[in-house]
């Protein structure tokens, strides 16, 4: 039979959902998960990993997570005798090095310190025996010296609650630099830079929200000019940061005169006095005047106070403090005229800057009303602060529709608000008096995803369970028709208001994080590149993203806490993770439970975390305990820089079951002995493996002549960079003679190939070491050029490694069945494809060859990769077509 070959490449437009009977070069991918096209070309994506892990100016190392600071929690009393304390702390999991406990010896109050591995140090402590479980909080303390009778024990430490982020945000500072903002459901936090660690810096009332609160924030200076980043909840009410505090930002919205209220008497001194106005109260800027006796003092709308005395007002909270030029005399009256700002709202969903005013939309007001169509101004310069109608421009715009606000972003100069089903837009006028007008620019479509929308190139993309849109501020489409119902069929409707959208400008991506279908939190990322404008789909447990410019540099101090490059591996997984450059933007992700990782980390797979243990159950698994993880049943795990058990290095195993968010249990390679590992000895680290996937459309290009299809070859042009991995054979014995012979029973090695050996135990001088070999027979090689007649004699143990080279896996499927037998025995199943036979081939572009020998109505392929560091770069296929018989 003559097969006609067809060629498809430049894989322009990502996956789509059009089924055609044939199909354009640029059209030929049905689904494409954990890969993206970029010039044409397949190829994985990258992974992501932990963000702030300590390590720097002497923090120890510790988990990415959101914290919650506890303070002085009381674990036991002193005696004066007892030498040995054991307690539970009460909230648990405990973050790694940031554990005081607080005890008074002799009358001298002392201090220990915990050093991220668990053993806990300080004055009159046996170090050596003194233990935290940061898991279970179990402290165990052995002192030298008794703690003083009767004194308390306490202990000071971080926890992490594991909450969903639901804000990732940045706050300008003064000198135009960036700090890093996470919130959770209850706390907020801030990244330190100085030690790659977050810092609690949440309110004294905590917050109140769940998985559906995100944050809105923007940043917006007071008055004075100085910073704030103002974020709301659509729970709480808006909260303001300064640089150093989080605290409530009252909006309020009504006033009252209040005229010569006494608010207190003179001691005989000029002050300072303070005052402070009646509870979730402000004043007007400039409405403030204060008499004691013939002395008369009044605002100048900045806070500052002038005329028979200096002092500043807070407008927000109603602080009050002034100092006299004179003495007030004991018990005269200090009488207060101002204009009372009252009844804040309770919160709002959106919080915007626009034209130098604050602008909120949809708030909670008057006890729980819900104010779904209402946008609130404030006005600008001094009363940048104010809402009510004191301040020029201020005031309230209700949007006459039926359905509720549900998100908005900025297109140009103007701001659109998507209702339910409706689309507006907010003008600015350049009236002070009516600063904004609006106009409705469809009425029939709008978006229920409140933080699901995004702009980019003055296109702004929103959706709605019926279909994603697209609108440049003047007209509303569909933006879907490449990914026709997409929201309807794989996004979960029940919890749609999930979704949240977000970018990564490096790969020109923008992201929407949303919950596949059955999910109750979102697990999916519909990734659009706004520069090809294709598709594609990544599988990551994300709650919501943002940006970030690190603002610090790498210093050789930093390093030389590692004492090898292995060693800062374990911890980082490779120097990227580590090497940030002053400037350099990246994306942050947070996590469903509290994680904030940085998104796209080249050369790294999903999630790296370290190993904190080892330990054989059977022959075919073994049991991996790490810190916290977000695996799942199914996935590959990635093992590297172990010490101990260094067979399973390099190495990647399938999950089988998980215990707990820190212990999990992997199956090895099939003939391989797990009871004949070395046993752990500390160090290594896991990652999951990134699972490219692929499924073509359906294929058959007679389909219009009544002819089915035979698809008799595949070929594939491919580039790879080969992978991370190796093929780790077992050594038996090796002798002490020239050259060196190795036992390594069924090695399938060839004469001239290259070896790594390490592990070995007695003849320790061939660990770590390339060595090029010669073939003695099917369980024997020896190592050219290597004489150990002097070396020490071998004992046991060790392996010889070779690289794995990349795999393809490629499945075809017949009539919506997946085939795994064929015609001819020499392909395994799934077939595969070897991409790199040879070390020098990768980097090169190459065609590879697959006998199909398939005859169906339609014929589909699916391409997997599920290999760690594996780079394969997909440039074409050419499946080779027949007609046979009749279609039906």
């Amino acid at each position: 039979m003559s097969y006609q070959g067809y060629l498809i490449s430049n894989f322009d437009t990502g996956f789509d959902r059009e089924r055609q009977p044939w199909l354009l070069p640029d059209d030929a991918q049905f689904e494409l998960f954990d890969g993206f096209v970029y010039r044409g070309v397949w190829q994985k994506r990258e992974g992501y990993s932990q963000f702030a892990t300590g390590q720097r100016g002497g923090a120890p190392y510790c988990e990415s997570r959101m914290i919650n600071r506890i303070t002085a929690e009381n674990i036991g009393t002193g005696d004066g005798a007892t030498l040995i304390f054991d307690a539970m702390l009460s909230e648990i999991p405990v973050r790694r090095g940031t554990v005081t406990i607080n005890y008074t010896i002799g009358g001298t109050p002392r201090t220990a310190t915990d050093n991220g591995l668990g053993a806990i140090s300080g004055f009159g402590l046996n170090s050596a025996l003194s233990t935290i479980d940061y898991t279970t909080g179990a402290v165990h303390l052995v002192f030298t010296s008794a703690p003083d009778n009767a004194t308390a024990i306490t202990a000071t430490y971080d926890q992490h609650q594991g909450f969903p982020v639901m804000g990732v945000m940045n706050f300008y500072t003064q000198q135009n630099t960036r700090e890093l903002i996470v919130a959770d459901t209850t706390y907020v936090n801030r990244y330190n830079s100085v030690t790659n660690r977050l810092d609690d810096i949440s309110p004294t009332v905590l917050l109140t929200g769940d998985k559906h609160n995100f944050m809105s924030w923007v940043n917006y200076p007071t008055p004075q000019n100085l910073q704030r980043l103002l974020f709301v909840n659509f729970k709480d009410p808006v909260q303001q940061y300064d640089g150093s505090t989080v605290t409530p930002y009252p909006i309020y919205t009504s006033s009252l005169q209040v005229t010569a209220a006494s608010f207190g008497t003179g001691n005989g001194t000029p002050g300072p006095y303070t005052f402070t106005t009646p509870t979730d109260t402000g004043i007007v800027p400039g409405s403030v005047t204060i008499t004691a006796t013939a002395q008369v003092v009044t605002d100048d709308q900045f806070g500052n106070l002038k005329g028979d005395g200096t002092g500043t007002v807070d407008y927000l909270s109603g602080a009050i403090a002034v100092t006299f030029n004179a003495n007030v005399a004991n018990m005269s009256a200090i009488t207060i005229t101002y204009k009372q700002l009252n009844t804040p709202i309770e919160t709002a969903l959106h919080i915007f800057q626009f034209k130098d005013r604050l602008i909120v939309e949809y708030t909670i007001e008057n006890t729980g009303t819900q104010y779904g169509h209402r946008i609130r101004i404030s006005g600008t310069g001094a009363f940048g602060d104010v809402f009510t109608q004191d301040a020029i421009g201020a005031g309230v715009i209700d949007i006459p529709a039926d359905t509720f606000i549900s998100s908005s972003d900025f297109n140009r100069d103007d701001l659109l608000i998507f209702l339910k089903q409706e689309t507006w837009v907010m003008k600015y006028t350049q009236n002070d008096v009516v600063p904004f007008a609006l106009d409705r620019l469809d009425g029939t479509r709008g978006s229920e995803a409140p933080y699901g929308t995004i702009t980019y190139l003055n296109r702004t993309n929103a959706l709605s369970p019926i279909g994603l849109i697209i609108t440049d501020g003047y007209s509303v489409e569909r933006a879907d028709d490449k990914l026709p119902d997409y929201s309807f069929n794989e996004i979960d409707s029940d919890n749609f208001n999930l979704c949240f959208a977000g970018s990564v400008d490096k790969d020109r991506d923008h992201y929407l994080i949303h919950p596949s279908m059955g999910q109750t939190k979102s697990d999916r990322i519909l990734i659009t590149n706004y520069e090809e404008d294709n598709y594609s789909v990544y599988r990551i447990p994300l709650s919501c993203m943002g940006n970030y410019i690190v603002s610090f540099d790498v210093t050789w101090n930093d390093l030389t806490i590692f004492n090898s490059w292995d060693e800062m591996a374990s911890i980082y997984g490779n120097w990227n993770s580590f090497a940030f450059s002053k400037g350099a933007p990246i994306s942050i992700g947070g996590g469903h439970e509290g994680q904030i990782v940085r998104l796209n980390d080249i050369e790294t797979e999903d999630y790296p975390v370290l190993i904190r243990d080892i330990t054989v159950i059977d022959s075919e698994t073994i049991q991996v305990t790490t810190d916290f993880q977000n695996y799942e049943i199914g996935d590959f795990i990635a093992l590297e820089a172990i010490s101990g058990m260094v067979e399973a290095n390099n190495k990647q195993y399938e999950l089988v079951d998980i215990t707990s968010p820190y212990i999990f249990n992997l199956r090895v390679t099939a003939g391989v002995d797990a009871t004949a590992f070395s046993a752990y000895t500390n160090n290594g680290v896991a990652s999951k493996c990134i699972v490219f996937d692929c499924k073509t459309k359906k294929f058959n290009p007679f389909a219009n002549a009544d002819k089915k299809v035979s698809c008799g070859w595949l070929y594939f042009y491919v580039s790879t960079a080969g992978t991370d991995l190796t093929v780790n054979k077992l050594i038996t014995d090796a002798s002490q003679t020239n050259p060196c012979v190795l036992e390594v029973p069924g090695h399938e090695y060839k004469t001239g190939e290259q070896v790594y050996v390490n592990g070995v135990q007695g003849m320790t001088e061939l660990n770590g070491l390339f060595y090029y070999i010669t073939v003695i027979d099917s369980d024997t090689i020896s190592l050219d050029g290597i004489d150990a007649t002097g070396f020490t004699a071998y004992t046991s143990g060790g392996f010889t490694s070779t690289p794995e080279q990349a795999i393809l896996q490629v499945r075809c499927i017949s009539n919506d069945t997946e085939q795994s037998t064929q015609v001819f025995p020499y392909n395994p199943a799934p077939y595969q494809v070897n991409l790199s036979n040879q070390e020098s081939e990768n980097g090169i572009k190459k065609w590879y060859k697959l006998w199909i020998n398939q005859t169906a109505r339609f014929v589909q392929f699916e391409v997997i990769n599920n290999q760690a560091g594996a780079v394969v770069q997909i440039h074409a296929i050419m499946p080779g077509f027949a007609p046979v018989g009749r279609l039906i």
